[in-house]
């Protein structure tokens, strides 16, 4: 089974469960399908496609959870960012990478200034309202609609950067595959 077909199930059987709680917000499996969809269809009308890879340099907040369950479902590739890595660490790390979006925090927009991110790489920002950046409550004013893109357990459903032995950054790759399985 697939993260998207884990979603898709508990929004059909346990709707109102609670699924995501953090500090004062509180949604259950109905509210964040509902979401999540949002998300990803915003993100496929941005462009992002099935293989693309989307950089999630944010806190452990909603927003990663929704953004990271949204690229799944577009069949993007995910991939959290370590924001306490320096400029220079980042910008080999996004050269590694090239991300196509990237989801940040307002208080993470310095560390992306100058020629850290690849020229066409797009920022959306899920706290803020800077017009110069995508702003997350627009991404959610997409139709709620289930996308239809197929994925598979043998698809990539995100890319763990880690250092490992060397101290260089390194993709290692999980399958839907590696995360369940009966």
């Amino acid at each position: 089974m697939t993260l998207v077909e884990m979603l898709e199930r508990n929004k059909v059987n346990n709707p109102d469960k609670l699924a995501l709680v953090y500090k004062g917000a509180r949604l259950n499996y109905r509210e964040l399908n509902d979401q999540v969809n949002r998300v990803a269809n915003a993100m496929s009308g941005l462009g992002v496609k099935k293989g693309d890879r989307v950089a999630l340099m944010l806190q452990r907040e909603p927003q990663l959870i929704i953004a990271f369950l949204a690229s799944t479902k577009i069949g993007a590739i995910p991939a959290p960012v370590n924001y306490t890595l320096t400029k220079e660490q980042l910008k080999k790390l996004f050269l590694s990478m090239n991300p196509g979006l990237i989801f940040t925090g307002e208080r993470f927009l310095s560390l992306l200034e100058g020629d850290t991110l690849p020229a066409d790489a797009s920022i959306a920002v899920t706290d803020g309202s800077d017009s110069k950046y995508i702003c997350w409550n627009s991404l959610l004013k997409s139709p709620a609609s289930e996308p239809k893109i197929d994925i598979s357990l043998d698809d990539t459903a995100y890319l763990n950067f880690t250092s490992g032995s060397t101290g260089e950054q390194k993709g290692a790759v999980t399958t839907h595959a590696n995360i369940y399985w009966k």
